[in-house]
């Protein structure tokens, strides 16, 4: 089994640009607190007008904390999406190493591997009904495995969940993901190189200086790539038998 993919496929300025908020947010805090101790108080500030030219550099400074706080937050979402993407990527790289030996058509075989995909990144996955109704806008609104997928889930959750919530979650997922699956060379111990590509929409304009581009659904979208490689699980003749009884009829 070897993976390929690193923390930083696809996010390495994401690390750098959360680095610099985080710096940057540090800085500006301490020359905040550094300037406010030549007064005791806020109250004094408030009782008295000596000192008060000092709150119109508060003042200014107030958007660059929320741009800075806002670039956080959007990294920060970046970078968990990124761990759903690895997720993602074997999940789907293990379907791949099943199904790929058994004898069902090419069709079937993707679908199932993006399924596996689909599902491991719908936690992760936007749950805004804008966001949703734009991306599915271009790609259709036909979603396979959504009412099975909540019964399913509500049976394990054991408690309340919302339908709407998790049914949005898998149906951008859906919409928004793409796998590649190559191999090797042909044969029974060939690898099987797989890539989840995830189009991850930002929540405010920032995203546009994160890496984002404004795609044809309206929505400001950056792709987050994770790529896994694992050796397919098929066998060296046809007489030999894996251990597992395919059913090519069986569709989930």
């Amino acid at each position: 089994m070897t993976f390929n993919c690193e923390p930083l496929e696809s996010v390495g300025d994401i690390w750098i640009a959360l680095a610099a908020c985080l710096l940057s947010l540090g800085l500006l805090v301490f020359l905040s607190i550094r300037t406010n101790r030549r007064y005791r108080s806020l109250r004094r500030l408030g009782r008295e007008e000596s000192g008060a030219g000092y709150s119109i550099a508060m003042v200014i400074t107030m958007p660059i904390y929320a741009v800075l706080i806002c670039m956080i937050v959007e990294c920060t979402l970046l970078l968990q999406v990124k761990i759903g993407t690895t997720y993602a990527a074997y999940a789907a790289a293990r379907s791949a190493a099943v199904w790929y030996p058994a004898e069902i058509s090419q069709t079937k075989i993707d679908a199932k591997v993006k399924t596996a995909a689909v599902h491991a990144l719908t936690p992760f996955a936007s749950s805004r009904s804008v966001h949703l109704q734009a991306i599915a806008a271009g790609n259709g609104s036909d979603v396979p495995d959504r009412d099975e997928l909540y019964a399913a889930y509500a049976a394990y959750c054991g408690g309340p969940i919302s339908s709407s919530c998790l049914a949005d979650k898998f149906a951008y997922a859906w919409h928004s993901v793409d796998v590649a699956v190559s191999e090797s060379t042909p044969g029974a111990n060939a690898n099987l190189t797989v890539t989840v590509t995830y189009k991850m929409p930002f929540h405010t304009a920032i995203g546009y200086s994160l890496g984002g581009h404004a795609s044809s659904c309206g929505l400001c979208l950056r792709e987050i790539r994770t790529t896994v490689t694992l050796q397919k699980e098929g066998v060296k003749s046809p007489t030999q038998k894996l251990g597992i009884n395919y059913d090519p009829d069986h569709d989930s």
